[in-house]
C-alpha cells in the first residue's frame, strides 16, 4: 500500500510525498527515508500509515511532536495498541481504521443492520481468503466485520445479564455444540487469491 500512495501522488499534482519510513531503506526514492520514523527531520501535512503494529511507538512519537494529522491504517494492532491509539486521540487528530475500501465500509454497514434484524437465531460465521504470504490472520478487515456484527448483535438485546457475544476461531480443541452467542472466525491462506470476505447468517430454514 506504501507504493501505492506512492505512484498515486506521483501522478496527482496535489499531493506530494515528503519522506518516508522503512527499517531497509535502501531503495532510491526522490524524497528522505528514515528507518525509524520518529526520525523524520521535514515538515509535513499528514502522517499516512501503512506499515507494521511494531511501528506505532515511533509513529506516535513523531505524531505527537509534529502535532499533525494521523491516517493509521495497519492491520494487527492488538487490543493493548488499539487502546493506546484511542487515548492518543483524545489529544490528538487520528483516523484508524484496518481497511479503507468504500465498498467494506457499506458492508460493515449492511453487516451491522442484518445482525440487529435478524438476532441471534442466525448464527454468524465470517470466512476470510487470502494469499499464502499474508503475515496475519484473521484479517484485520475479518475482525472488523466480526465486531460489527457484535455491536450490532448485543445493542439489540440487553445483555446486562447474561452473555454477551464473543468470536470463536478455532472448533477443533472441544466438543460441543456451538451456542447462539459466538461469532465463528475463520482463516483461508493459498495461492495468490487477492482477498475475498464473507459473513454468513444460517438461521432457521434460511441462508443469508
Amino acid at each position: 500500500m506504501g507504493s501505492v500512495i506512492d505512484r498515486l501522488a506521483a501522478s496527482d499534482t496535489g499531493f506530494v510525498v515528503v519522506g518516508g519510513a522503512d527499517p531497509n531503506p535502501a531503495t532510491e526514492k526522490t524524497y528522505p527515508v528514515w528507518s525509524d520514523t520518529s526520525d523524520c527531520a521535514v515538515e509535513y501535512d499528514v502522517l499516512i500509515d501503512y506499515s507494521h503494529p511494531s511501528a506505532l511507538p515511533s509513529l506516535l512519537r513523531l505524531a505527537e511532536r509534529s502535532a499533525k494529522p494521523s491516517v493509521i491504517c495497519t492491520t494487527g494492532l492488538s487490543e493493548d495498541q488499539l487502546s493506546q491509539l484511542r487515548t492518543f486521540s483524545q489529544s490528538h487528530a487520528v483516523f484508524q481504521s484496518a481497511n479503507m475500501s468504500l465498498g467494506i465500509n457499506l458492508l460493515l454497514d449492511l453487516v451491522q443492520k442484518a445482525a440487529a434484524t435478524l438476532g441471534p437465531e442466525y448464527n454468524i460465521e465470517v470466512v476470510e481468503t487470502h494469499h499464502n504470504q499474508k503475515l496475519d490472520a484473521p484479517s484485520g478487515t475479518a475482525l472488523m466485520i466480526a465486531q460489527a456484527a457484535k455491536e450490532a448483535r448485543d445493542g439489540r438485546e440487553d445483555t446486562t445479564d447474561g452473555p454477551a457475544s464473543h468470536f470463536v476461531f478455532d472448533r477443533h480443541t472441544r466438543r460441543a455444540v456451538r451456542d447462539d452467542r459466538e461469532i465463528g472466525i475463520h482463516s483461508i491462506r493459498g495461492g495468490n487469491v487477492e482477498r475475498e470476505h464473507e459473513v454468513l447468517f444460517a438461521g432457521p430454514d434460511e441462508v443469508v
